[in-house]
């Protein structure tokens, strides 16, 4: 897997969210594979609960990160610290980029920025390109962000994939429906705050500190 950047963001004015952090350190450097290599970038916010100002703060440099690498010429893997993982798809994942110019989980019917794999190109430079003003209906992070930018016409030509639910499952499924499912991952979004995090986290017995 060439020039491949596995990378993941948190805010370091967060306290509050440090626990998922570790927690989720934790869970990668139990893998003896490629999972265990993502970096952990410090930004210099102040995070919080679910479309806070430090929330959207935060969340945009995950695009702005990847949109630098990307130009530098790297496939990126992105992932929230929220997320648990059972088994190490990063493999499997890399592999569809042979058909596809960006993979990622389906949250909801849209492309997760919390979960993706994208691979270089004139397109998906312009397309994690946060320079670019939008005016967005509803939610104002970066995966409606993201969401908008797919809609128009100038995106067309790329090729989206999003993961099957089953697999890889957002916080919805997996609390409606985990007793039917045997994941890759899980992603505990789908819940407003931080200590709601922890405590589904805990609830499913993915807690490790």
């Amino acid at each position: 897997m060439k020039n491949l950047k596995l990378i993941s963001v948190i805010s370091s004015g967060d306290d509050k969210y440090k626990p998922i952090h570790d927690n989720f350190c934790a869970n990668i450097s139990s893998f003896d594979s490629v999972i265990s290599s993502v970096e952990i970038i410090n930004v210099d916010t102040k995070s919080g609960d679910w479309q806070s100002q430090g929330f959207l703060d935060t969340v945009y440099q995950k695009l702005d990160y990847t949109h630098q690498l990307l130009k530098q010429g790297y496939t990126v893997f992105c992932t929230d610290l929220d997320i648990f993982y059972l088994k190490d798809p990063i493999e499997y994942i890399y592999g569809l980029l042979d058909d596809f110019d960006i993979v990622g989980q389906n949250d909801f019917g849209r492309l997760c920025t919390g979960f993706y794999m994208v691979k270089p190109s004139n397109l998906t430079v312009d397309l994690f390109d946060t320079s670019e003003e939008l005016i967005l209906d509803g939610e104002q992070g970066d995966q409606n962000y993201i969401h908008t930018k797919l809609q128009s016409d100038e995106y067309s030509d790329l090729k989206v994939h999003k993961l099957d639910q089953d697999f890889f499952p957002n916080g919805y499924r997996w609390y409606k429906w985990h007793k039917r499912l045997k994941p890759s991952i899980v992603h505990y979004n789908s819940v407003d705050s931080i200590e709601g995090k922890i405590q589904k986290m805990k609830q499913f017995n993915h807690w490790l500190i």
